[in-house]
């Protein structure tokens, strides 16, 4: 046995995956276990890549072309590519690339729209608002990190 439990002397054919949670997933729709099982974690990866590019690139953009068009803009790329990620993906190829475009439309709009907020709030109490939103994110982030442990 090897580390992802798959025998090296022994290739599958096909795969029995259990529906108790999901009755498919992309791990069970493109066969990403044992030899393959590389791919689901490139897949990760180059998802965050696009969220490192659209922060940067849509922080950049708004200043650019203005914030509210940056943000229509980000919100229209997330809004599509979000629809074919889930609609259009008729391989894994096209699946990974609208992942990544996704997230880069997706964490786009986040820079723009926290610079927005703290426009509205006043010079007075950006610093107060700022640390306000960063614990409730912190204690959003705890309940969804809660909720998945207890499903494993």
């Amino acid at each position: 046995m090897t580390e992802n439990g798959c025998d090296a002397m022994e290739k599958c054919s096909k795969y029995n995956y259990t529906s108790e949670l999901f009755d498919e997933t992309v791990v069970t729709q493109w066969d990403l276990v044992c030899e393959n099982s590389f791919r689901s974690s490139l897949i990760s990866s180059l998802s965050l890549c696009g969220l490192l590019i659209g922060a940067l690139l849509f922080g950049y953009l708004g200043d650019v072309i203005g914030r509210r068009n940056a943000l229509f803009l980000s919100s229209s790329g997330a809004f599509i590519f979000g629809m074919l990620t889930s609609i259009a993906s008729v391989n894994l190829t096209a699946y990974t690339i609208y992942r990544l475009l996704a997230g880069a439309f997706v964490h786009g709009s986040i820079p723009i729209a926290v610079v927005y907020a703290l426009e509205y709030v006043g010079p007075a109490y950006r610093a107060w608002s700022g640390a306000v939103g960063k614990w409730l994110k912190t204690i959003r982030l705890g309940f969804e990190m809660k909720s998945h442990f207890s499903t494993i």
